[in-house]
């Protein structure tokens, strides 16, 4: 165990003063001025390779992902729109069940009260005797008229 306490204790050490050198050389301008300098080609790099792939790839006409996302995002307006338009259905036709309802009652009522004033007038009239219908005379028919007789015309 005498040994691990040794290689320990050597270790923390080599690893407190790599620590203390390698924050000074990150702290350091002379590496931090051509890292940044490389960091700002390699994105600037990155994104012209970006641009001209989804340039080649939409002249050949297939997506990319500004279209994919755009196309998603038109998606989504499509699914929003379709909920409020189920929402403003459903408010619909409960006012249309509403009215509806409110049709069968009155129609209901007007029902009832129609058959009361059948009922109210065919006890107010008295009931009449079938009459005889004396039977009709034929009539003659109009005598035929004579053909008349065309005249021609002599030279």
């Amino acid at each position: 165990m005498d040994t691990w306490k040794t290689w320990k204790g050597g270790f923390d050490a080599w690893e407190n003063a790599t620590a203390t050198w390698m924050e000074q050389v990150m702290k350091s301008p002379m590496l931090l001025g051509p890292a940044g300098a490389m960091l700002t080609a390699a994105a600037k790099a990155k994104a012209k390779a970006d641009h001209q792939s989804a340039t080649l790839w939409g002249q050949a006409g297939v997506a990319v992902k500004r279209d994919q996302e755009r196309m998603l995002h038109e998606v989504h307006q499509l699914g929003s729109r379709m909920m409020d338009l189920e929402e403003q259905l459903a408010v619909q036709r409960d006012e249309i069940r509403t009215l509806v309802s409110a049709l069968a009652e009155r129609d209901a009522v007007l029902i009832e009260a129609l058959q009361t004033v059948r009922a109210v007038t065919a006890a107010a009239q008295p009931t009449a005797q079938p009459t005889a219908q004396p039977d009709a005379q034929p009539t003659a028919k109009p005598a035929a008229k004579p053909a008349s007789k065309k005249r021609s015309k002599e030279l």
